[in-house]
């Protein structure tokens, strides 16, 4: 699946819901015989991964407390199994309402809060796994909040969707795709590599 992905983007700069679907299926199935969990644990420290790879967009332009950094860090915690579940939610929920106001109140902030978003999935992946329920659509059809870490990610490097318009970094994308396929994905599939060890690669 990493060749094909690679294939694919040299000649473009997207990998689509379904093949990050297919990607994380595939995860799912090379895991399973390492343990039930396997698998969700690959795909938490990928999206975790994700969110941190992006996390100084957000931080330079909103985060003077922190917010979003310690979030992460709970999830990684709670990941671990060291942080109760309940204060992290507590947590993201307050942060999503932010994360959501600033989206709503400029278009200035737009690819600042698509790195928040990130965050917001990574979270969620850790709390809830990754949602195989999208494969039949794009993201197109739903919400940021329903994004996966990847795409928010790929979002607030190259400064928006393709279906937008703004003017697009496409080869930042491209750059940050490759990156996903070729380290975090590689980085994140050690099974006893704890998440703090490869995130801020």
């Amino acid at each position: 699946m990493i060749e094909e992905g690679s294939s694919i983007l040299e000649c473009s700069s997207e990998l689509s819901l379904g093949f990050r679907i297919q990607l994380h299926r595939g995860i799912e199935a090379l895991s399973k015989d390492l343990h039930p969990d396997a698998g969700y644990y690959r795909r938490a420290k990928i999206a975790l991964a994700c969110a941190y790879k992006t996390l100084p967009i957000w931080e330079g332009c909103y985060d003077v407390d922190g917010t979003a950094r310690n979030i992460l860090s709970l999830s990684i915690q709670c990941l671990a199994g060291e942080e109760p579940l309940e204060e992290l939610k507590i947590q993201a929920e307050r942060f999503e309402t932010i994360v959501n106001n600033i989206m709503c109140s400029s278009e200035d902030n737009i690819v600042a809060s698509y790195a928040g978003f990130s965050c917001l999935s990574a979270f969620e992946t850790v709390v809830y796994d990754y949602d195989f329920s999208m494969e039949a659509k794009t993201e197109k059809d739903c919400t940021p909040e329903c994004w996966d870490a990847c795409f928010n990610s790929s979002l607030a490097i190259s400064g928006g969707a393709t279906w937008e318009s703004v003017v697009l970094n496409e080869s930042a994308r491209k750059e940050f795709l490759l990156w996903y396929l070729k380290v975090a994905l590689i980085e994140t599939w050690p099974p006893l590599v704890a998440p703090g060890e490869i995130l801020e690669h």
